[in-house]
């Protein structure tokens, strides 16, 4: 072994016997270092090396550094099989893009993809869902792409995307159909977040998910710039459904005191702690019904402690933990 290569493999056992304290700078190193490893049996070995003690670091450090994803729908980086999560925002992708995206095997541990503004869309949403190797996600964002309701309905119906807890399709064009493809999903109903902001969704569409089973787990709902009107407040506050959500996104959205007050006393939200109604015309007798309810008004949200397990049973009768 050359003294080079003796000097690469010491910094790289330095590195991987990181204290837990600084292990996001040692992810930073180790990305440098191995950018700078020669192509070979050398780096393979690293690269193992690597794989074995990297499955005790934290999934949220493992971000692809920017050189890794250099060419990454052409030429993939061998480097990727060690990344965790990747971020790729406003690149030009398409359809075709996402497709041999969706095929690359060495993107098969990843745990959160975003793909914002990256011109994708309904068939580049199909591709992502059938996609065995995204089995592992948790986290899927695919903001600011145009895959409309057809895109919805594929991640919905997708047989390996059963693991998502967060789904973030802000400004992909859903209208209420896309929101009636999500609410009839069969494989989502592990998600604890879903965001919808901007897709000129109506009260319509917010009845359709309101009245649907199986979100039993979702705690963030964000449904900001969008017509929902307080009839789509009215529903939200009927769903029995949605007794785990806590915090309720709802900025723009054409809601009077009427759908406030709903809200506010709702029985069937026991756990909601936080509301954003920026941009709503509240008035005097909306903001009497969430100080009533126990509401309070801080950083241009209306906040409250979460209500006690006794309200819940007296609320429900029986309390799931």
């Amino acid at each position: 072994m050359s003294s080079a290569a003796k000097r690469r493999q010491a910094r790289l056992d330095a590195i991987l016997t990181a204290k837990p304290g600084d292990l996001e700078t040692a992810w930073i190193e180790l990305g440098d270092l191995l950018d700078e490893w020669p192509e070979g049996a050398s780096l393979d070995a690293a690269l193992l090396q690597a794989e074995v003690v990297l499955g005790g670091w934290p999934d949220f450090l493992r971000e692809a550094p920017p050189a890794w994803k250099e060419d990454l729908t052409t030429d993939p980086n061998l480097r990727l099989r060690l990344v965790r999560a990747l971020s790729l925002r406003h690149e030009t992708l398409g359809d075709a893009g996402a497709a041999r995206l969706a095929g690359e095997s060495l993107l098969a541990g990843l745990v959160k993809l975003r793909l914002e503004g990256a011109g994708i869309g309904p068939d580049g949403a199909t591709a992502l869902a059938l996609s065995p190797h995204l089995q592992h996600l948790s986290t899927l964002a695919l903001n600011g792409n145009p895959i409309g309701p057809a895109g919805a309905g594929a991640l919905a119906t997708s047989p390996h995307l059963t693991g998502l807890t967060r789904l973030e399709l802000d400004d992909t064009l859903q209208g209420d159909a896309g929101v009636a493809a999500l609410a009839s999903a069969p494989t989502l109903r592990r998600l604890r977040y879903l965001h919808l902001r901007g897709n000129r969704i109506t009260s319509a569409g917010v009845g359709s998910l309101a009245a649907a089973a199986g979100w039993d787990m979702l705690e963030e709902l964000a449904l900001d710039d969008n017509p929902v009107g307080d009839a789509g407040a009215t529903a939200l506050a009927g769903a029995g459904h949605l007794r785990r959500l806590e915090r309720l996104l709802l900025q723009q959205t054409g809601l009077t005191a009427t759908g406030v007050a709903a809200l506010a006393r709702s029985s069937d939200l026991p756990r909601l702690q936080t509301l954003d109604l920026q941009g709503n015309d509240l008035g005097s007798d909306g903001e009497a019904s969430l100080r009533t309810a126990g509401f309070r008004y801080r950083d241009q949200q209306w906040h409250r402690k979460r209500q006690a397990a006794a309200v819940e049973k007296k609320t429900q009768g029986q309390v799931q933990p």
